[in-house]
């Protein structure tokens, strides 16, 4: 008998799971540009749109009833901050897309599919405000909802404090479970002395700080670890503790901070970022979404502040986000700046506590060929340090900056000296030891710094460029080499470092650099000497960079600073200043040619 119209069954296609059709939205209004957001953000969802659309080329496959039963748990156990505590915690679909990454994403193994994770470290960087770490509180918490379970999870962060914020926002949400949920229950976290603990049958979680010892042996299931721009210690402990169960999971979530370039997680991130920009793999195991400002964006336009904040409209008001805009970016104070810029405009890149922002900075480093530049007029700042000895931490740093048609190339030379680089290393915060092996910084060779070898590099500069002037701090130690140099018709200068003679040196260094007049060979020694300058300033307004209490070096700057003062101030670059110079050795040269 044949088949009806009225008796034919129809074979209906299983609905894609809210959690799952919320993330993969997401992600192609992301990509298509219907939400605006920043190009590593765009390139890590066509990235998820392509796993999502391709598993097996890609090696995995989605549990997407994962994904939604943690999103269905996390809408039971309600809202964890205190303004909507046991109010239904409804996930944004930026989050869904993390959930989707982290539950649903599993491992294909030799054409069989496996509860292993695809991902075992997400790290994701965003705005202060947007939902951080009540999504994570409730992460945990769905992870946990299965009573029978013998797992461990847990919460770390750069101080007590932060930790217990996970555990708050858990505690409350116990507090919702209680009556339908009775095995929940939440103890300790009164003080940071007493870590906050979270039992569900035989699921347990605990807060913890971010020590070796509280890390040493940890192994857990899923850990989130807050603010991690701004661990400096145990950050490798916890990574490892991940190695010890294929199932084991880190959520890393953080706001950038000033000095994250020399934190563990730096290497990292270098390495999340190079993979978002290249369309690289990511590194084995890890997946990044980088919220924040693209690099050339204005903190102040409003146009773009969804790309550091995913939640705004949502858990972000905007009229208060635009008044902290006004208040803080028309301050003038270069602390306030630069917490708007790292908190609330996500920055890539560390800001410095000064009036010129390390993306100016980066901006302005490109790769030059100097072979070319070969006989152009130049100057040298040099600042000298007496280095390698008591708790004295300095560089000497040589600048070189050379004329180019209408803008000035520079390049740096920076020498260490000392007996114990790892001490160094910690106590001015820098990868002086990196630096070195990289070739961005020379050690001497010896314990001090040795005047013989900055002479040879002086030397070779003269021979290359039409060096019209030597700018030098006038430093007493080393006064006798100084005036050898003189001796030997050297166009030597001493420049002081007083706010009379630095204050228009860093005006003028600024200022190419803001005009985008004087461009650097990229050298990170001179991003952290940014990030290390603190600003004094006299009655009458000027404004001389020193070190302060920082605990990097400021050489590479300050000897910037004083070859601009030169470039400037002796007219190099004007038409009446191209002149033949008298730097004797390729004064020598040229008579030896003729």
């Amino acid at each position: 008998m044949g088949t009806t119209k009225t008796n034919a069954r129809r074979k209906h296609r299983k609905a894609v799971p809210l959690c799952a059709q919320q993330a993969d939205a997401y992600a192609r209004e992301v990509v298509d540009g219907a939400i605006v957001a920043n190009v590593r953000v765009r390139a890590a969802c066509a990235r998820y749109l392509q796993h999502r659309t391709d598993p097996d080329a890609c090696g995995v496959w989605w549990d997407d009833d994962a994904a939604e039963a943690a999103r269905a748990f996390a809408l039971k156990c309600g809202q964890g901050a205190e303004a909507g505590a046991g109010q239904p915690l409804v996930w944004l679909p930026f989050q869904c897309m993390i959930a989707m990454l982290m539950v649903a994403m599993r491992r294909v193994v030799d054409g069989r599919r496996t509860d292993t994770p695809a991902v075992k470290v997400l790290l994701t960087t965003m705005a202060r405000g947007n939902g951080k770490t009540e999504f994570a509180a409730s992460l945990i918490a769905a992870a946990m909802r299965d009573p029978t379970g013998r797992l461990e999870f847990a919460s770390v962060a750069p101080d007590g404090r932060l930790a217990q914020k996970t555990f708050e926002r858990l505690a409350v949400m116990v507090q919702t479970l209680g009556g339908a949920e009775a095995e929940w229950t939440a103890t300790g976290g009164s003080s940071p002395a007493h870590p906050g603990k979270v039992r569900h049958g035989g699921q347990r979680y605990t807060s913890l700080p971010c020590t070796d010892k509280a890390l040493d042996g940890l192994t857990v299931r899923l850990v989130v670890a807050d603010e991690v721009a701004r661990m400096e210690r145990a950050f490798g402990r916890l990574l490892t503790g991940l190695a010890k169960f294929a199932t084991s999971q880190a959520l890393l979530i953080t706001t950038p901070d000033p000095e994250q370039r020399t934190r563990p997680i730096a290497g990292y991130l270098d390495a999340c970022e190079r993979a978002l920009d290249s369309g690289e793999a990511f590194p084995a195991g890890w997946w990044a979404l980088l919220y924040g400002l693209d690099r050339d964006d204005q903190a102040a336009d409003p146009s773009t502040w969804q790309k550091a904040h995913p939640a705004l409209g949502v858990l972000i008001d905007r009229t208060q986000l635009e008044l902290a805009a006004r208040t803080m970016l028309e301050s003038g104070d270069p602390a306030q700046i630069a917490e708007f810029e790292t908190q609330l405009a996500c920055r890539y890149h560390e800001v410095a506590t000064t009036d010129i922002d390390l993306s100016v900075l980066e901006r302005q480093m490109v790769d030059t060929d100097w072979g070319r530049l070969r006989g152009a007029p130049a100057v040298i700042g040099l600042d000298l340090s007496r280095g390698g000895y008591g708790s004295q931490c300095d560089l000497t740093a040589l600048c070189i900056m050379v004329v180019d048609g209408n803008v000035i190339r520079a390049r740096n030379i920076c020498w260490w000296a000392g007996m114990d680089m790892a001490l160094d290393e910690r106590r001015s915060k820098c990868p002086i030891g990196a630096w070195v092996e990289q070739g961005y910084l020379r050690k001497m060779p010896g314990e001090w710094h040795c005047m013989e070898t900055i002479a040879a590099a002086i030397e070779d500069a003269m021979q290359t460029y039409d060096v019209r002037k030597i700018g030098v701090d006038p430093h007493p130690a080393q006064a006798k080499d100084i005036r050898k140099w003189q001796d030997r018709g050297w166009p030597v200068i001493p420049i002081d470092q007083s706010i009379r003679t630095m204050a228009p040196a860093w005006n003028l260094w600024g200022t190419l650099l803001k005009s985008k007049q004087l461009f650097y060979q990229p050298d990170p020694v001179l991003r952290s000497a940014l990030n290390s300058v603190r600003l004094i300033r006299d009655n009458v307004g000027n404004t001389r960079p020193v070190k302060g209490r920082s605990a990097g070096n400021t050489d590479a700057v300050v000897a910037g600073n004083m070859a601009a003062f030169l470039m400037e101030n002796h007219q190099v670059r004007e038409a009446t200043g191209l002149v033949r110079s008298r730097c004797p050795i390729r004064y020598c040269k040229d008579e030896i040619n003729a």
